[in-house]
């Protein structure tokens, strides 16, 4: 050590910390260390550099050795718990943060960090209140009024997450994340516009903050302003090249532009996404490689199902060509339980149909390579959308006989409604409409009207009447039952939900209702799809304008009542 005491060489490396020379303060404590290696301070300001330098092992070592050293104090303990989060140990950094507020049960730092990681685990009241106790006992904590307006987002109570990040910004104008986490709130709450002057805000000061081109990217989209939302994605990626979100935006971008080769490669980042557990799949460690469209002779390939009944539906018509492509023993093809029935009486896959309610029943099926069922189009170099000549799903004729014998035999046009998809689905509440709206339908003369709303099920009390919206959900226990039905109403009205893409399957008539912004698969102008032939689409003209497109819709059915008649 030079010729100074341990006190004055910690002074010192606690301001080199402060002016951010990480390394000399490092290298400082480090020298402390071997002259005094119980001191609590330097072992605690030595993983706090080795935290900000992304060293995070050795971060967790130092600050468990602090925390050892001085168990009274509550920076040390949370400082750990910190470390614990960033290395993905959830439940063993909630306790160091117990722990520290057991210390002092004021410390904000403690609590805000607290709330941020029972965000991370989804206990999103328990964040809130956490997020919330932060604030109280700090209130100029811009990091406190972020995390708990990060809480508040993510519980859907948006106008309270928009105060407390412009809490946080008022207090720390320079706080880059925080205008990122407003414009997620902003992109939440439909203020498009508001999102992106806020995203532009963050990028003034940090030009290569990818999250805030991602964010930027997607209130583009949102606007259905594809091109600008591909030119922010693809800026993300300039800063972050290896950013999953990103790739799998600008795949999602591609894709409704109708780039379909370089969005199906993009797509494939959705594996490595921070949605990627939203979208269903095989379980961890699957140790069998992924088929890429190459020559698998005498092999067994599995095929899952990823992501929602829609997507199944829509994708299975790939199915067949696997085997031939691959030159394969055995396909397998692991799909929902609620479809196997309607899969196994429908065509030729060329696949045995496996059903599989969660992620762990692959663990029992023996196969030597596996894909998922929306990898199909880029592993079988299939980049446009696949024509289907004919339908590919069939109903079963026994139940269409007692389908039909429940509808009666009135001359009147059959019309199947849904207005409501899952929702669970990320985009539900811009695809899915208040059934209140419909009323202008059920004017149109001479159509009898069926609900086939299987979630949320309940038909409002304006729209039952003898003239109104005919139940028929207690009969549609599984999509055998639905595809029998379909097949015996003249035309299904329906916003974009499984329903939609059965009803396609199958060859029936279909009018999709559709948002402003659309699923990726449904193009950007267009009435028609070449996803379903029988298929057409009705667009928002401006964002949630449904009443337009309901008018639209009755106008158009009276002119399909018409051509029906002898």
């Amino acid at each position: 050590m030079p010729a100074i005491t341990i006190a004055q060489a910690f002074r010192l490396a606690v301001q080199y910390h402060g002016s951010g020379d990480l390394a000399a303060a490092e290298a400082i404590c480090r020298q402390i260390l071997a002259a005094a290696s119980g001191h609590a301070e330097a072992w605690h300001l030595l993983g706090v550099c080795l935290l900000s330098t992304g060293r995070h092992e050795e971060a967790r070592e130092c600050l468990a050795q602090a925390a050892a050293l001085a168990p009274s104090v509550a920076c040390m303990r949370c400082d750990l718990g910190v470390v614990h989060r960033f290395l993905g140990q959830h439940e063993e950094a909630v306790r160091c943060f117990e722990r520290a507020l057991q210390i002092d049960p004021e410390y904000a730092p403690a609590w805000t960090n607290l709330s941020d990681t029972l965000l991370r685990v989804g206990r999103l009241d328990e964040a809130i209140s956490s997020g919330q106790r932060a604030v109280a006992a700090q209130p100029d904590l811009a990091e406190a009024h972020s995390n708990l307006g990060n809480a508040l987002r993510d519980k859907g109570r948006l106008d309270e997450a928009i105060h407390h990040f412009l809490r946080a910004l008022a207090i720390n104008p320079q706080f880059i994340a925080a205008y990122n986490n407003l414009a997620h709130a902003y992109i939440e709450a439909d203020r498009l516009d508001d999102a992106i002057a806020s995203c532009d805000r963050a990028l003034g000061r940090q030009p290569t903050f990818a999250k805030a081109w991602l964010n930027r990217g997607t209130a583009y989209m949102g606007k259905d302003e594809v091109g600008e939302a591909e030119q922010s994605f693809r800026r993300a990626l300039a800063c972050q090249p290896d950013y999953p979100d990103a790739h799998w935006n600008l795949g999602i971008a591609l894709l409704l532009s109708g780039q379909y080769e370089d969005g199906w490669r993009e797509f494939e980042w959705r594996h490595s996404s921070t949605v990627q557990k939203n979208l269903g799949g095989l379980a961890a460690g699957v140790s069998q490689p992924k088929w890429d469209g190459s020559p698998a002779e005498g092999a067994t390939i599995l095929v899952y199902a990823e992501q929602g009944i829609g997507d199944t539906i829509q994708f299975a018509r790939y199915l067949p060509l696997v085997r031939a492509q691959a030159r394969a023993r055995r396909v397998l093809f692991r799909c929902p339980p609620s479809l196997a029935g309607l899969f196994a009486a429908s065509g030729e896959w060329h696949a045995e149909i496996i059903p599989h309610a969660t992620e762990d029943g692959s663990a029992s099926l023996e196969f030597d390579q596996h894909i998922a069922l929306p990898s199909l189009p880029l592993a079988l170099r299939r980049f446009t959308p696949e024509p289907a000549d004919h339908p590919y799903l069939q109903a079963d004729a026994d139940q269409r006989a007692r389908w039909r014998d429940r509808l009666g035999s009135s001359s009147r046009t059959k019309v199947g409604l849904v207005w409501k998809g899952n929702p669970k689905h990320v985009d539900d509440r811009r695809r899915s409409l208040d059934p209140h709206l419909l009323s202008p339908l059920l004017r149109v003369p001479e159509v009898d009207f069926y609900s086939l709303q299987v979630t949320h099920p309940s038909i409002p009390a304006p729209l039952v009447s003898p003239e109104g919206v005919i139940d028929l959900t207690a009969h549609l226990t599984d999509f055998t039952e639905t595809a029998a039905c379909l097949a015996e109403l003249d035309l299904l009205i329906s916003v974009d939900t499984a329903a939609a893409h059965l009803a396609g399957a199958l060859g029936r008539p279909v009018w999709t209702l559709l948002p402003f912004a659309p699923d990726w698969r449904w193009g950007l102008e267009s009435e028609s799809t070449p996803w379903y032939a029988t298929m057409r689409l009705f667009r928002q003209k401006t964002a949630g304008a449904w009443e337009e497109v309901i008018e639209r819709v009755a106008a158009e059915l009276s002119a399909f009542r018409v051509a029906r008649v002898p």
